[in-house]
């Protein structure tokens, strides 16, 4: 995503149009767009400011960042819980939460998940059975 205008140049288009110039020679006049100068026109007679938003870009924390001490427990608990219990007994504490935002919160802990039953096709020849569900994986320095 682009950066905004900067505000100085929002209220020169806006003093452009509100001076006699029509929209399409502010935009040519500041090599902007029309679109532009609709909105921020838009935005001037709506607010009586063409400022930009404070906040720009960033990332959102995940939902369960405030829970992270009842998801590691749950899993702690009982590795070989599956994503849907999990969302289940979190849903019982009040935790509303999908189980794709809660496979993306795992993945950010860094578990891993165990091959299943399933899947032992694709186990490597000569290993034994080992505890499955989710691991937490090592941390690399």
């Amino acid at each position: 995503m682009a950066k905004p205008y900067s505000g100085d140049l929002r209220e020169r288009v806006v003093r452009a149009v509100r001076s006699g110039r029509t929209q399409a020679e502010a935009a040519r006049m500041f090599r902007i767009s029309e679109r532009s100068v609709r909105r921020y026109m838009g935005l001037w007679r709506k607010t009586g400011s063409v400022l930009p938003h404070t906040k720009f870009g960033g990332h959102k924390k995940p939902i369960l960042a405030k829970h992270r001490a009842k998801v590691e427990k749950l899993v702690t608990e009982t590795p070989h819980m599956t994503l849907e219990t999990i969302r289940s007994r979190l849903a019982a504490d009040g935790i509303s939460v999908c189980v794709g935002a809660l496979h993306n919160y795992l993945k950010t802990l860094k578990y891993t998940y165990k091959k299943n039953a399933g899947r032992l096709r694709a186990e490597t020849q000569g290993h034994g059975r080992k505890a499955r569900g989710v691991a937490k994986t090592s941390r690399r320095t």
